[in-house]
């Protein structure tokens, strides 16, 4: 799907609770069939599975306000990243 890139978020510290938390957060907009406009949302991706993409974080950010493509599973989760 090709979604509006609208920021990137680089994560990596240990939450109150304990838990580390390491991954990249991107935010971006689509279009939608039951929404006037786009939809604007932010989605978290485990580091692990945001290193499979083969995309750096720096090479993501230079697209941010480009449209990327995105790949979700059945639960809307992104598991791909093309640029």
């Amino acid at each position: 799907m090709k979604v509006s890139l609208v920021g990137v978020q680089d994560m990596n510290f240990t939450s109150r609770d304990g838990n580390e938390i390491n991954g990249v957060k991107v935010f971006i907009a689509y279009p939608d069939e039951n929404t006037y406009g786009n939809i604007a949302e932010s989605k978290f991706i485990q580091r692990n599975v945001y290193d499979s993409f083969k995309v750096s974080v720096d090479k993501l950010i230079e697209k941010i306000g480009e449209v990327v493509n995105v790949e979700f599973d059945p639960k809307k989760k992104i598991v791909g990243i093309s640029l």
